[in-house]
């Protein structure tokens, strides 16, 4: 059997040349996806899609799914958890049984018949409800407009615009978010846990398969607004039977006044420099303005509304919920890239070929999000997180051994991931860091994944 952990360390030696030749920021690149998903909670919580034939106005926002809508015989179908991302409903699905519930409206379909139920009222469909590879298709108009939201169609644009407007106790999705945001800011210090499952396929250039493997991560993180300070550490476990070489591994990071550090295989603690990235004043600045992140997140055209309100342990909460479709997570991240204050870079050259490989990346990346938030009704901090997303990246990196080759990364992550906020204005320690090495005093070339533990005979 081919070797995935083998080809993914060959493949990582390689991106770890070209990036040590450009600024020496690298870790081994299985533990720089554990990595890069807490830098991209640090970041994005605080590829370009193809356009499509039909296009998804909700609210004044495009929104355009990863799964396109499709125009059958004169009715927009659209994906099932479209229905959830823009209506906040609770879906369900039992073989060929589909229910639909949001406030007091519920809604029974079935695969491949028109005929269905609103409120025990029979209603026909305009078109049945299909499976296409593994996703449902539901009529939009009927759906959304069984649920209270109004639906149009602009037949010049070829869009579907859907009206769907909500409030609790006077506040709409937006007022409600940047309260949550006031109220959390108001506390210097603050804890999460998480619970992860990662999924993730990889192409094999030598044999044109698609190997995977699946990964648990348990992750403890701790926040300071003043001075700011991050600790993160993520647990890892392979829960691939077929891949017994992917041994289990921690990884830390801080984020500190003086900069950002993570535990690197055989080194410890390792201070990395990103040229002209300064982490610690980005994270500074997106506390300190709710407004200004919220009107981020508009300009990047994210979804936002109401889902069913829930209650935990006899605490009620409401429910928001975040869409975040390919086009918006690509405007998103441009945004917090160019908003990351720039430090001056000793070799230009440097920076510029770093900025062309990341461009590269983020490119060629199509990214699906959406999360959803329980609120405290009382303290309106939001104590707890759901978030599910989908990547792809296909690309081809520079080789560092011969300018004539590439290095080919073809991969698709799926993540879910359940959150709990807690420890409001609690202290912390971090570790020690006064030993920690600088980057450029290690030699990466012979920075060796360790030896995996030998089953016992």
């Amino acid at each position: 059997m081919f070797n995935f952990m083998t080809f993914f360390h060959r493949i990582n030696v390689k991106i770890k040349k070209a990036v040590v030749s450009l600024s020496k920021e690298v870790i081994c690149m299985r533990k720089c996806l554990v990595g890069l998903v807490t830098l991209m909670l640090l970041l994005v919580f605080s590829v370009p899609a193809l356009a499509a034939d039909l296009t998804l106005n909700v609210n004044g926002q495009v929104y355009k799914p990863l799964t396109q809508p499709q125009l059958q015989e004169g009715t927009t179908m659209v994906p099932l958890y479209v229905i959830e991302r823009i209506g906040g409903a609770d879906i369900s699905q039992s073989e060929e049984e589909i229910t639909i519930q949001k406030g007091g409206n519920t809604m029974l379909l079935t695969l491949n018949s028109t005929q269905a139920s609103l409120n025990e009222s029979l209603i026909t469909l305009p078109q049945a409800p299909v499976q296409v590879n593994d996703v449902v298709m539901v009529p939009i108009r009927a759906v959304m407009e069984g649920l209270g939201a109004t639906i149009d169609w602009e037949g010049e644009t070829r869009t579907v615009l859907v009206s769907f407007q909500e409030q609790r106790d006077g506040m709409s999705p937006e007022d409600l978010l940047v309260k949550s945001t006031e109220a959390l800011a108001a506390y210097n210090t603050y804890k999460a846990r998480a619970e992860m499952t990662q999924d993730m396929q990889m192409l094999n250039p030598d044999t044109g398969e698609r190997e995977e493997i699946q990964m648990k991560m348990l992750m403890e993180m701790a926040m300071q607004n003043e001075p700011i300070l991050v600790y993160a550490k993520t647990d890892t476990v392979s829960s691939s039977p077929e891949l017994p070489e992917a041994e289990d591994f921690s990884t830390e990071i801080v984020v500190n006044e003086d900069g950002l550090y993570m535990t690197m295989p055989g080194e410890g603690w390792v201070k990395l420099s990103i040229p002209g990235m300064d982490l610690q004043t980005y994270l500074e600045q997106s506390n300190q303005d709710p407004l200004k992140s919220l009107q981020q997140l508009s300009e990047a055209g994210i979804l936002i509304c109401y889902g069913q309100d829930q209650e935990i342990n006899g605490q009620s909460y409401w429910v928001l919920n975040v869409t975040m479709g390919p086009d918006s997570f690509s405007q998103l991240f441009s945004q917090v890239m160019e908003s990351l204050p720039l430090q001056e870079v000793e070799d230009q050259n440097t920076g510029e070929e770093l900025s062309i490989i990341l461009q590269k990346l983020f490119e060629n990346m199509k990214a699906d999000m959406f999360y959803n938030m329980l609120i405290n009704k009382e303290t309106l901090i939001p104590e707890f997180m759901n978030l599910y997303s989908t990547m792809e990246i296909k690309t081809e990196i520079p080789d560092p051994d011969n300018n004539n080759e590439s290095i080919p990364l073809d991969m698709n992550l799926q993540q879910t991931a359940t959150y709990e906020y807690y420890g409001f204005n609690e202290d912390f320690t971090v570790p020690d860091l006064s030993q920690a090495k600088d980057l450029q005093e290690i030699d990466l070339n012979n920075l060796v994944e360790p030896a995996p533990a030998q089953e016992n005979q």
